[in-house]
């Protein structure tokens, strides 16, 4: 079990990485690397257990097929707000709380 979560944590890593370098390539204009990252989230996010991935994934590729800058951006923003989802409840797992109906709890 250990292992999984050490596995998803470094996925997790990648995609803030991919964030960075999606930035980084709008300011470049390099909608071809944004368009493979958005193929690549579409491919490998099932395979971790993230099938809401594909869509965003799909999402950021056409965006960036388009060459839309506010499209790839909006993406961005998805996939941002989904990896901040992601590593706020690692964090409530890892000390030991949860939350329930917006509030913060301690597992007993």
């Amino acid at each position: 079990m250990r292992a999984a979560i050490l596995l998803e944590s470094r996925f997790i890593g990648h995609r803030e990485d991919d964030l960075a370098t999606i930035a980084q390539s709008l300011e470049r204009g390099d909608f071809e690397t944004i368009a493979r990252l958005g193929h690549n989230l579409r491919g490998n996010g099932p395979s971790y257990g993230f099938p809401e991935l594909a869509i965003m994934g799909e999402g950021l590729e056409g965006a960036a097929r388009s060459r839309d800058v506010e499209q790839v951006r909006d993406a961005a923003a998805e996939l941002a707000s989904w990896v901040a989802g992601v590593r706020g409840r690692e964090q409530n797992h890892e000390s030991g709380t949860q939350r329930i109906d917006g509030d913060e709890r301690r597992r007993t």
